[in-house]
């Protein structure tokens, strides 16, 4: 006779880097790079089509302001990313040193 047993495996997703999500931010941030990384796709799917949207419109020079205002804003996120200010990934993780 068999008994069966109820036992519960947890599975961690391991940590995000701190660092590689900086360095994404500073290397690639205009594409949202590093909100991909760090599991958050809406954040990452509105800087990528500012950016291409940006790079479209610079034909008749609108898309300047927009693609400065991206990188603006890729860099302060890595800034925020390296200080500790943006410290969880979209799980609620704390990210790794």
């Amino acid at each position: 006779m068999h008994m069966a047993t109820s036992e519960s495996v947890v599975v961690q997703a391991p940590r995000k880097s701190k660092l590689i999500a900086g360095l994404l931010g500073l290397c690639f941030g205009v594409l949202g790079i590093h909100w991909f990384y760090l599991g958050n796709k809406k954040r990452g799917l509105t800087q990528l089509i500012l950016f291409v949207v940006g790079i479209l419109l610079c034909i008749v020079l609108i898309g300047i302001p927009i693609m400065i205002g991206v990188e603006i804003w890729a860099f302060v996120d890595a800034i925020r990313i390296f200080t500790g200010s943006i410290n969880k990934d979209s799980d609620g993780l704390p990210l790794k040193d």
